[in-house]
């Protein structure tokens, strides 16, 4: 495809090989820049359609390249308000007509500067700053990808965590729907009110590990393996004495292993090899 433009004395070349690839059933308009717009059937991509605008010395895409839903055998184009509406032949549904048009969607900004502080053992501050652009309704949270809080202010405290690893990210949140989330922010949290740290109650080992770790525990509990997103793998009861916990299994990479008995909980770190 070329594109040439009179100028009242001779034709100007707006570029040739507009589109890279072979091309039928095009249409062309101008927009209210009087700069032409194009839309045509894109021979490479099973004749879906795709509209292209000159700016400022080249061509390019509006949106996505073969935006049609299926490809068209007949397309003419209009620009109502700026806005590029094509009807065309829809292959899909048996040459029936179908009409799309580009609507251009304001971006929606995350808040920025996000972090997080970890105070009294437990407690995960978090705070952020406005998007660079746009005015949020509020903030979703999200801990673990699940959605912890809503708020408007542009601070928030997550109080008496329990102990594991957590993800935290936040969104903002406009009358037009969610931004992109910004984070993630990892905290871990290994005390909590009851925390006990005795080697003599329990032991494990070795820290870094192909296929088995060996257990020492003096009393009885719950033993759980989680990612490093606090996300629990594998747990099982245990009793008093020594055993072997078989890991060959898990991918390599760091776990937190959590032993919860009646009078407290103990954390360590392993290395999968």
């Amino acid at each position: 495809m070329a594109t040439y433009k009179y100028n009242g004395t001779e034709w100007i070349s707006l570029g040739e090989n507009v589109t890279e690839n072979a091309v039928s059933f095009l249409d062309l308009d101008l927009n209210e820049d009087e700069l032409p717009v194009i839309s045509y059937c894109d021979n490479t991509l099973s004749n879906y359609i795709s509209t292209i605008e000159y700016k400022d010395g080249e061509w390019i895409h509006i949106g996505q390249e073969g935006f049609s839903v299926g490809a068209s055998s007949y397309l003419e184009q209009v620009i109502i308000d700026n806005t590029p509406f094509v009807i065309f032949m829809d292959v899909e549904i048996d040459n029936r007509a179908s009409c799309m048009y580009y609507e251009k969607v304001a971006a929606l900004y995350p808040p920025t500067n996000f972090a997080a502080t970890l105070f009294n053992d437990n407690c995960v501050n978090l705070s952020w700053n406005l998007p660079v652009q746009g005015t949020p309704v509020s903030y979703n949270i999200y801990r673990n990808d699940a959605l912890l809080q809503n708020v408007s202010e542009m601070e928030y405290n997550d109080n008496s965590v329990p102990i594991g690893v957590y993800r935290y990210t936040i969104t903002a949140v406009y009358e037009a729907g969610e931004s992109t989330p910004e984070g993630p922010i990892t905290i871990e949290i290994i005390l909590g009110t009851d925390e006990v740290d005795s080697q003599d109650i329990f032991k494990i080992y070795p820290t870094m590990v192909s296929d088995a770790v060996t257990i020492e525990t003096t009393v009885s509990g719950k033993l759980e393996i989680l990612s490093v997103n606090g996300e629990i793998i594998k747990s099982q009861n245990y009793k008093s004495g020594t055993s072997s916990l078989n890991i060959s299994s898990l991918k390599s990479g760091m776990y937190i292993i959590r032993f919860n008995y009646d009078k407290g909980v103990f954390i360590n770190k392993i290395i999968k090899k």
